[in-house]
């Protein structure tokens, strides 16, 4: 397996994100039914209140790389929390997401902000970014 270094890709523009609601212990996807106040677990079969259970993000997003080529990247809560915190530190207008509390579209700015970003990947899928 081959390691390669993109240093200075830049988000594009993303194609899709997308939040779903996690039960509070497994943290798996709990499918919503509506207009109801109570979800179960499909996993657990634990009974929560639906407005407590914590929003995850995924995030498909299109980066370029130093030589022009346009790359797919998808990312999954932790991830899209790192790059929505990685906006947080490099932001030099003052504005800041809160990950837990942000809309969809604060959530879509950070990530498409983001222009400086160092992603390691293997011959698969991106394996880490950072600053």
């Amino acid at each position: 397996m081959s390691y390669q270094v993109l240093e200075y890709v830049s988000v594009q523009f993303l194609t899709k994100l997308s939040f779903y609601h996690v039960c509070l212990n497994c943290k798996k996807k709990i499918i919503l039914p509506e207009n109801k106040n109570l979800v179960e677990c499909n996993y657990l079969h634990a009974i929560m209140k639906k407005k407590k259970c914590p929003k995850s993000f995924y995030a498909k997003l299109k980066v370029l790389n130093e030589r022009g080529r346009q790359l797919p990247l998808t990312r999954f809560d932790d991830a899209v929390r790192q790059l929505v915190d990685i906006y947080n530190n490099i932001n030099l207008e003052g504005k800041t997401a809160n990950y837990n509390t942000a809309t969809e579209e604060q959530i879509m700015e950070a990530v498409i902000d983001l222009d400086r970003l160092k992603v390691t990947y293997d011959d698969v899928k991106v394996t880490h970014v950072s600053v």
